[in-house]
């Protein structure tokens, strides 16, 4: 009786722990306008620190469990978009088309210097320091 007992519990077990397992969400991200693959766009879970991105291909994988999530894609260049997904038993596909974003990006200038002090030649082609002898010693 014991053996049959244990064996209804593990049964019990596994058809539980079926039950919680992760469902996989797929998908591929493309340029609405060419259609080509976009590589390297963040794929988040909103509200939770799950998240991937997309590879060469454009094309994404999550697990996650049975419930509601919206997931936020985002691309530089690009508009951020949230999508809600509803996932459930069996495999969760969604494709996306991100849109160009119309914000241009600025020109960003950086100056580097080894010291705070004026270069005595900036208009040769490697920098010069004229450094006096009494600094030396």
């Amino acid at each position: 009786m014991k053996k049959y007992y244990c064996g209804l519990l593990v049964f019990l077990g596994l058809l539980l722990s079926m039950n919680a397992q992760a469902q996989n969400v797929k998908g591929k991200i493309t340029d609405n306008i060419t259609n080509e693959a976009l590589p390297g766009v963040s794929v988040l879970v909103q509200g939770t620190n799950q998240g991937t991105v997309t590879n060469a291909e454009g094309a994404y994988s999550l697990q996650l469990k049975a419930g509601n999530y919206k997931l936020v894609f985002s691309f530089v260049g690009y508009e951020t978009q949230t999508q809600e997904i509803k996932v459930a038993d069996g495999m969760v596909n969604l494709d996306l088309a991100m849109i160009e974003s119309v914000a241009s990006l600025s020109e960003i200038v950086v100056l580097g210097s080894r010291s705070s002090q004026i270069r005595s030649s900036i208009e040769t082609p490697v920098p010069v320091d004229v450094i006096p002898f009494k600094d030396l010693q």
